[in-house]
């Protein structure tokens, strides 16, 4: 039942809903860590089929004709697939698919396709493809998940590289991003 008073104030059209998340609903991800939360994953390494699978991502791999090219995030239909250069190590293949994961959530609105060469060759001028990187490192090895194995006693590159399945140099690259130093970091 509703009561009606007198004297009340008629809402303003205009900011009837300012207050109000309309958002929710259609959320976007704007960090590893908050689709981590949303996924609650937390075991490593982390697998990247389910993040695929809970976002309807098609995953392909294949052989492209320059292997420079690491994997392409496409968008076809409102359907997005992420390709993977099948002849790269399969810790090649992880980054590129988190990196082609960080394009979809951060970048997909911009355009329906992103080529990517191989990572780590050099500066990264393109910010796109940085901001991709990051969101790839930040998900596949997560600052507090490094900490925490270094603290447990993993003391060479190689060992935290297998613990999250990537390889040496995406490890070396995300501890100077953490600013850390020490086992031949």
């Amino acid at each position: 039942m509703a009561i009606i008073k007198t004297g009340m104030k008629r809402p303003n059209k205009s900011n009837l809903f300012d207050n109000i998340d309309l958002s929710i609903s259609n959320h976007k991800i704007s960090s590893a860590m908050e689709l981590m939360q949303k996924l609650s994953i937390n075991s490593f390494p982390v697998d990247l089929k389910i993040i695929l699978q809970n976002y309807n991502i098609e995953l392909e791999n294949t052989s492209f004709d320059n292997d420079d090219i690491s994997g392409m995030l496409i968008k076809n239909n409102e359907k997005y697939k992420v390709v993977v250069n099948q002849n790269h190590s399969q810790t090649r293949k992880n980054f590129t698919i988190a990196h082609e994961l960080g394009h979809y959530f951060l970048h997909k609105d911009l355009k329906d396709k992103f080529e990517d060469r191989i990572f780590f060759r050099g500066a990264v001028s393109d910010n796109l493809e940085f901001q991709a990187n990051i969101f790839a490192g930040e998900l596949l090895m997560p600052e507090a998940e490094f900490k925490k194995q270094i603290q447990s006693g993993i003391n060479t590159i190689e060992e935290l590289a297998a613990y999250f399945d990537v390889s040496t140099l995406a490890l070396r690259v995300r501890a100077k991003q953490l600013n850390l130093s020490g086992h031949g970091l």
